[in-house]
């Protein structure tokens, strides 16, 4: 999957999970945004398609509509760049410095790479130095604290310091989680402690951390897509709205108006950019005491809507068209099934051409990996469809597979199977609707360790020279091995 087509479909994805958004945050539980984000990041991060005919792009009947846009303009540049990594990042001196190709992949390739440095930078530079700052903090002597941490327990060591650095709550490191409060804090205000501690523990238990990280890398990749931009902000506001949210579950509809009023005061003291910390005061305030004012218990029918939103959106926009021949087979594979052939889960098949009026379809009752990435059967039974009736053209299969079998392989125009001591060449007879063995190779060893060659053709064995079998086994492997889907 490309660089253009990772963008421009998580920019789709981006679009749709914005508007979802819009329409229900207040209504449909914070986390299911942020599961929602974290398949956008998922989608701009790794370079893997999934390809679904329940995808949006395969019910419009427009598989190849990312693809099309690789001839716009911006496609152009996108395209250019990634063509420049994949060249690691030079131009050849046999393609001229006078190419206009190459100057201006090389402009794209520049122009991009300077937007994610910069973006790298920023963020590497603001993370540094407010890691300076924080290191001057200094561990808290609390009796409050020290129990909040004990009743608390994590697999990762947490601790709270505190700092004159900054003005509000936040949390920041990973492997070492530290939560790190103003110098001015009340510590004798444990209603307030409490709130402030169980909303930075929802931050550290769910690795926001990394997720933060994992948004700034693909701003840094994606920084010229601006719905991009748009998800990292939505992301930031969704963290905060589900860890509020998490807390007025914890202490229960009453400590609502409490907490809003804290969040007030906490806003009222910002502590700067911090890119990848959980700061307590980031976000639109204005939106998270409206969040907060309206969060209720939910019902099961609400997680239940929930769930079909995520798998909804999952089906339709997270996966890629299927291709037209991934559409063609599913329609063929359809055709044979009206027909009255069953295919059971534990089937494989495939739809190959052998010249013939239809494809032929081949099923398999196992298959095993060939170490080439193929998913190879030594046998399968052969069908086919022809002015709407269905055939059964018969078994194929090395008469030696009780010996050592070999995949199934394809030729021009025919099938072929083997085993350590033959060879076998079907063909398809258009007359009885058959596989017929056109030919048998076998070679045969004496106690002695001799050998013998033999062909079997039209019915009649003959003696032919080692270098014919070896020809025949020859053949057999530059055909094409027959790669299974499951049924």
């Amino acid at each position: 999957m490309s660089l253009l087509q990772m963008s421009l479909q998580g920019g789709i994805l981006i679009l749709v999970v914005a508007v979802l958004r819009a329409a229900t945050v207040h209504l449909l539980p914070k986390r299911t945004f942020l599961i929602l984000w974290e398949v956008v990041l998922l989608r701009l991060l790794i370079p893997v398609s999934i390809p679904s005919v329940t995808s949006v792009y395969s019910l419009l009947g427009r598989s190849e509509v990312i693809g099309s846009l690789e001839e716009t303009p911006v496609g152009a540049a996108v395209t250019a760049v990634q063509g420049q990594l994949a060249a690691g990042g030079g131009v050849s001196a046999g393609q001229g410095a006078g190419s206009g190709a190459a100057s201006a992949l090389s402009v794209w390739f520049v122009v991009w790479l300077a937007g994610a440095l910069v973006c790298g930078a920023f963020f590497a530079l603001s993370y540094l130095h407010w890691r300076v700052e924080f290191s001057a903090s200094l561990p808290v002597q609390n009796a409050f604290a020290a129990l909040w941490l004990a009743e608390h327990p994590l697999l990762r060591p947490v601790s709270i310091r505190q700092s004159d650095r900054i003005a509000a709550p936040l949390t920041y490191g990973i492997v070492k989680p530290v939560i790190l409060m103003p110098k001015q804090t009340d510590w004798e205000n444990a209603s307030q402690l409490s709130y402030i501690f169980l909303h930075e523990y929802v931050h550290i238990r769910h690795f926001d951390g990394v997720k933060k990280l994992l948004a700034a890398l693909a701003l840094c990749i994606h920084w010229c897509n601006p719905l991009v931009w748009v998800m990292y902000a939505l992301f930031q506001r969704d963290i905060e709205l589900a860890c509020d949210e998490c807390v007025i579950r914890r202490f229960g509809d009453a400590s609502r108006a409490d907490y809003s009023y804290m969040l007030i005061r906490m806003e009222a003291r910002q502590s700067g950019l911090l890119p990848f910390c959980n700061s307590f005061s980031r976000n639109a305030i204005r939106e998270r005491i409206i969040a907060i004012m309206k969060t209720r218990k939910t019902s099961i029918g609400v997680y239940l809507i929930s769930a079909a939103a995520i798998l909804s959106i999952l089906a339709l926009f997270a996966t890629t068209g299927a291709s037209g021949g991934d559409r063609q087979s599913a329609q063929e594979i359809a055709s044979y099934e009206a027909l009255g052939l069953n295919l059971t889960d534990e089937d494989a098949f495939a739809l190959v051409d052998i010249g013939a009026d239809a494809n032929v379809l081949l099923i398999a009752d196992g298959t095993f990996d060939d170490g080439y990435g193929n998913a190879a059967a030594i046998r399968c039974s052969a069908y086919c469809v022809a002015n709407g009736v269905l055939y059964d053209l018969g078994t194929l299969e090395s008469p030696e597979s009780k010996s050592t079998a070999y995949s199934v392989r394809i030729g021009s125009d025919c099938i072929y199977t083997a085993s350590n001591s033959s060879v076998e060449r079907y063909r398809l007879d258009a007359n009885s609707k058959r596989f017929v063995l056109d030919a048998q190779y076998r070679i045969v060893y004496d106690a002695d360790g001799g050998e013998a060659c033999y062909r079997v053709q039209g019915g009649a064995e003959e003696t032919v020279t080692e270098e014919t079998f070896w020809a025949a086994f020859a053949a057999y492997e530059d055909a094409a091995v027959i790669n299974f889907e499951d049924a």
